[in-house]
């Protein structure tokens, strides 16, 4: 079941959307939909959810103030939105996918498609990623990031001068957000391939990944030889 939150002031627009959403796909879905700013704040504050439709201007409220003060929770986020112009903003919070009014079903599918495809079309606009640092939040620039880590139902960014934070999303939601670059070298680490060295042979049929800040990643047998081909054009 995707668990999914509308937030959407024109009653109109939130119905075709919803209907659209509903016709997407055979994911089963459990949808709701509020009408404000302070609606949706009290909805997520009291709800899981897995992904958020947000509309930028909320009764001449602007979404993006929901956007910062939950950016840092496990959900992905859509935005639904006249303003052309506030797409490379929208990416720079980590949103998965901008969509601008008028919208099609097509266009709504496509973002679900994205959505439900567990990390493996990783062609995100993020340049940032926002995490929660004692109860301020914290905007990691990617290029500022040596490689990403798995830790359980969270992703460990480790930065190129060795400090570490929490992401509150697992690697494979996360790698939906990144750009093209980054790949899941292992179940483990994901990496911007610009940020590999060279691949070393440790042992017998055992490689690793050699980062330029020295850092040493394993790699998997299955995308060894697509990494190999991956390096030698970059």
């Amino acid at each position: 079941m995707i668990r999914i939150l509308v937030v959407e002031d024109e009653a109109l627009v939130a119905q075709r959307l919803i209907r659209f959403i509903r016709e997407s796909d055979d994911h089963p879905k459990e949808i709701n939909h509020v009408q404000s700013l302070a609606t949706a704040e009290s909805y997520l504050s009291n709800h899981t959810i897995d992904l958020l439709f947000l509309d930028l201007n909320l009764h001449g409220k602007q979404g993006f103030d929901l956007l910062k003060n939950f950016v840092h929770k496990t959900f992905h986020t859509i935005i639904v939105s006249a303003y052309t112009d506030k797409a490379i903003e929208a990416f720079e919070y980590g949103v998965l996918d901008y969509i601008c009014k008028p919208f099609t079903q097509e266009r709504i599918k496509k973002a679900l498609v994205r959505f439900t495809s567990n990390g493996t079309t990783g062609s995100g606009s993020t340049t940032h990623l926002a995490v929660r640092v004692k109860n301020e939040l914290k905007f990691i620039p990617l290029q500022s990031i040596s490689h990403l880590q798995a830790a359980s139902i969270y992703s460990e960014l480790v930065l190129m001068n060795g400090e570490k934070y929490v992401y509150d999303k697992p690697l494979n939601s996360l790698m939906q957000l990144l750009p093209e670059q980054y790949k899941r070298i292992h179940r483990s680490y994901a990496v911007d391939i610009s940020r590999i060295e060279s691949i070393v042979k440790v042992k017998h049929n055992t490689y690793q990944a050699q980062l330029i800040n020295g850092h040493s990643l394993p790699i998997s047998r299955s995308i060894r030889q697509e990494l190999r081909s991956l390096l030698a054009t970059k």
